[in-house]
């Protein structure tokens, strides 16, 4: 069927303004003597972040009533276990996900798995494309399959402001 012209509609996103805000006491000395400590302190804030983010996030997914659970067979740690679901989700008219998180024991588990002949367990190649992901903000024997790319909105103020200050 032809797809007929139409006028798209917009709906505006309300934001919730917060701030993060870190205190990292230095010694004179230390700021003085490093070329390079406006960069590490914001790779290493940046990380700190974004890893509270990821578990915020995380939650919010696994607490999510709207999410449906999928059956006990679908072992995360498992190559077969993971194709399960993807199965089970495909037989619901789902999209192949993108990617899968789950965490971090689960994930080495599932890529380490060889057979009885020693060769490594490759996963099926309908899901090579899919992002393989881990984090500890996931809860053993879950898996979080999907395209998360399309469904968060995060607004960042991209400036990060470094003050000096000394204390007597």
């Amino acid at each position: 069927a032809d797809i007929s012209t139409s006028i798209p509609t917009f709906t505006p996103i309300t934001l919730e303004p917060s701030m993060l805000v870190a205190q990292v006491p230095l010694s004179v000395e230390l700021v003085a003597d490093s070329a390079n400590l406006d960069a590490l302190l914001r790779t290493s804030l940046a990380a700190a972040f974004a890893s509270k983010l990821d578990s915020v996030g995380i939650t919010a997914l696994l607490a999510d009533a709207n999410i449906e659970e999928s059956a006990s067979a679908h072992d995360p740690a498992l190559w077969s276990g993971l194709t399960a679901a993807v199965g089970a989700h495909l037989a619901l008219n789902g999209d192949t996900p993108a990617a899968v998180i789950c965490n971090a024991t689960e994930y080495n588990s599932r890529n380490s798995s060889t057979l009885a002949s020693g060769e490594w367990i490759n996963r099926p190649t309908y899901l090579e494309g899919m992002l393989d992901l881990h984090s500890t903000g996931m809860t053993a024997g879950k898996m979080l399959l999907g395209d998360f790319a399309k469904g968060l909105l995060l607004a960042m103020r991209q400036d990060l402001r470094l003050e000096l200050v000394r204390w007597n």
